[in-house]
Formats: C-alpha cells, structure tokens, sequence
C-alpha cells in the first residue's frame, strides 16, 4: 500500500470515527425505511450518498490538480451528507432532483470552507434549497397510512391532532419522509452516539425539551396535549434536526452553554414556525440558526483565571523575559545599598 493510502486508511479509521459512529447509526433507519417504502427508498439512499461521493471526489481532484492544493479523496464525510439528505426527502421525490441536490450540498461544503470549515451543513442546505427550488418534491404522496387523509405533519400543521395514535407515531405506522418514520429508532440512535461520545447530550435535549414546551404553550384548546406534543416531535424532522443536523460537530455550538441555547432556540422556532406559519420550516430554523455559532462561541467561551496577563503583541512577549533577566542579573551581581564591598571592609578592619 502506498504512503497516501496508508494516510487515508488512518484518517478513515482515526480521524473519522465520529464519521464512521454516524453511518454505524444510520443503518436502522435504513432498513426501517426499506421495510415501509420498500426498494425505492434503498434507491434513494444510496444514489444520493455515490453522487455525493463522486461530486466530492471531483472537487477534490480538481482542488489538487489545478488549484494545487490539499484535498482529501477518501472521506466519509459526503456519504453522510448523501444518507442525511435522503433522509429529508419523501419516498417520491424524483432521482434527478436528488441529484442536483447532492451537486448542491457538496458545492455548499466548498464553497464555504471546505472539510471542517464550512459555516453550513451541506445536506441541511441541498435540504433547504430543494424545497424552495422544488416545492412538490418534498410534498408526500401517503402510502402506508392510508385510512387517513392527510400525513401526520399535514395535520400538525393544520393545528388538528393526528389521527394515527402516540404508539403508531412512536413506532413508524404513519407516513412521512425516509429518515423521519420512525421516532423510536431516532431515539435510540441518538443514545447510540450520545454513549460513544460521538455527539454532546445537551444540542438534542435542549432541542427536544424547547419544542416540547413551546408544543405545549401553543397547543389549541380542543385538542388532547399528550398527543398534541407527540404530533409535534414525532412527525416530520424535529427529532432528526436534534439528533444529527444541531449536532453537527463543524456547524453547532463547542461550548456547553452555547449548545443549551443552540438547541433550545431551534426547539422553539421550529414549533413556532409550524404553528403560525403552517409551515414545516424545521430545517430553515436549524440552518439560519447555525450562522450564530460563531458568536456564541465567541462569547460564549469561559476565560482563564489564575495565569500570567496575556502580552499585548509580539514584541512584548519577546522582550519581557529578556528585561526581567537582566534586571535579576543586575541586582544578583551589584552588593545592595547596606553592604559594603569587601575590599573597603577589610581595609576598615
């Protein structure tokens, strides 16, 4: 093996095992969604995680070739982005809009920093721009639940309760997109990557907590709370937001205080947006939101107390040690005020 395929196995096996916990994570939703859609959503899935990977693969080798500088063909980071953006879409959206959505989100990841330094998540942005670009493709055409009407989000929406019960909204017997059936295997994913510390326990449940709360402020009056609340977290993309898209290592928060307040806002402008706007705006809310994460940082991060005041440039940090030397080295060398040299105290003697 050569020494570049040495590096990217390590980079595939150490730097990205975050990477590689989230895909492990993915799987039960994979074949949740095969079990209610069937082949089609397999075929979804994975054409949008081979284009991602190919779209990268040629911004990277034109970046290494032409603009001669470092890029990383093996990465795990745009099958994630491809899975995430299926995960968002209905069971029939059409393969050529998936497409120039994954030519969007890997175009977003460069064009805003690149690996590690993109200010957006790629598939939250392909996600956003599909649905104003290509309104009808995330509109639902209901299959499985079939004794109702309209899907269990329509309904919230529409300020009604769902007609599904809580068991079959926590389970996935109602309709919805490829990633956000099943509410009880999003839970246990984000438990699964809460315990390997593959992402902070505090962005989900603060994003859980503020929906459920706002959920239940705004909730009409005529309708059950318990389920009303279940409505709003179990249908359409809140739990998967506040599992995978808030918790995104290079978009959200690094602070512990920042995360709170990350989460908790998007909890609460995600319900907000639903109730008066009528509108699943979810992935709009976590996506503007993620533009603050710079200044939370920034104002968020604890000082250091207990150590020496920083110098104020670089000349002064040089220089300091030297003159505090030399002022140590003077007053080492030459006798103090009250002793006498020896050679007048022996001439006194």
């Amino acid at each position: 093996m050569t020494k570049e395929g040495l590096e990217a196995t390590k980079r595939i096996l150490g730097s990205n095992r975050q990477y590689f916990l989230v895909l492990v994570s993915f799987v039960p939703i994979i074949l949740w969604s095969y079990l209610i859609y069937g082949a089609r959503a397999l075929l979804l899935e994975f054409t949008a995680a081979a284009f991602c990977a190919l779209f990268h693969a040629c911004a990277a080798g034109f970046k290494k070739s032409v603009l001669r500088r470092k890029a990383y063909l093996f990465d795990l980071s745009p099958l994630i982005s491809g899975f995430l953006l299926a995960f968002t879409l209905p069971h029939n959206t059409s393969i050529m809009v998936l497409v120039i959505g994954c030519a969007a989100a890997i175009a977003a990841k460069e064009l805003s920093g690149g690996l590690g330094a993109n200010i957006i998540n790629p598939a939250l942005f392909a996600r956003v721009l599909i649905g104003l670009v290509f309104p009808q493709s995330t509109t639902l055409s209901l299959s499985f639940d079939t004794s109702s009407e309209m899907s269990g989000l329509e309904a919230v929406l529409d300020g009604k309760m769902p007609e599904a019960g809580i068991t079959d909204m926590l389970f996935g017997r109602v309709d919805g997109n490829l990633g956000e059936l099943s509410a009880w295997i999003i839970i246990l994913c984000g438990l699964f990557l809460i315990v390997n510390k593959a992402i902070n326990w505090r962005t989900p449940i603060a994003f859980i907590a503020s929906a459920a709360a706002f959920s239940m402020f705004l909730a009409p009056e005529s309708v059950s709370y318990p389920h009303y609340i279940c409505g709003q977290l179990f249908c359409g993309g809140i739990l998967i937001c506040a599992v995978y898209f808030a918790c995104d290592p290079v978009t959200s928060p690094h602070t512990n205080t920042g995360r709170l307040i990350f989460g908790a806002v998007c909890g609460a402008l995600s319900v907000v947006v639903r109730v008066f706007f009528k509108y699943e705006g979810t992935y709009i809310v976590v996506l503007l939101a993620a533009l603050w994460t710079p200044f939370l940082d920034r104002y968020l991060r604890p000082g250091v107390f207990g150590g020496a005041k920083a110098p104020k440039s670089a000349n002064e940090a040089t220089s300091a040690p030297v003159i505090a030397n030399s002022k140590s080295q003077k007053g080492a060398l030459s006798p103090s005020k009250n002793e006498e040299p020896s050679g007048k105290k022996g001439e006194k003697e």
